[in-house]
């Protein structure tokens, strides 16, 4: 027979593995990101080879704190221009659940040389945001068009 103290300590066990198991993931959700333009121009991923796009995709790591409320979106990857000097950036956009823009980062713009291919490494977070109005974020690669930036291609993200 369990005496009073144990049983309270098995309870205690039980019910803490039950409010561990019912909690959100403490390990942040990873999302790929694969950005490309015509002719392979201007293109975000990993693996960048001349002539062709990203062999392997980039990530958005929602980087979500220990409750799983919040998360600071942290964008890991390669930047690749092809054949150009032009300058590009990636542009993440927060938006609440009717769209509207709560914040935003940009990474430094990186500009081409010329050459068949010229590689940048790309690692930034943005600001801490609660899921109670982060609803997605806009992942634009934005080329710079001499007298602002366009956007050459975007990707949709959801935490």
């Amino acid at each position: 027979m369990f005496r009073k103290s144990n049983l309270a300590a098995a309870l205690a066990v039980a019910v803490l593995g039950a409010v561990a198991l019912a909690s959100p993931a403490s390990a942040a959700p990873i999302d790929n990101v694969t950005l490309d333009t015509t002719n392979h121009r201007f293109s975000f991923g990993e693996d960048c080879a001349t002539g062709a796009g990203p062999g392997l995709p980039a990530q958005l790591d929602w980087d979500n704190n220990a409750q799983g409320t919040s998360g600071a979106p942290h964008i890991i990857g390669t930047l690749c221009l092809q054949n150009t000097t032009a300058q590009a950036r990636l542009h993440v956009i927060y938006h609440d659940a009717t769209g509207n823009q709560i914040t935003h980062f940009r990474t430094s713009p990186a500009t081409g040389n010329g050459s068949p291919l010229n590689q940048f490494a790309v690692d930034q977070q943005g600001s801490r945001i609660s899921y109670q109005t982060l609803a997605h974020v806009h992942v634009d690669l934005e080329k710079n068009n001499g007298s602002g930036w366009d956007v050459a291609d975007t990707v949709t993200l959801f935490p």
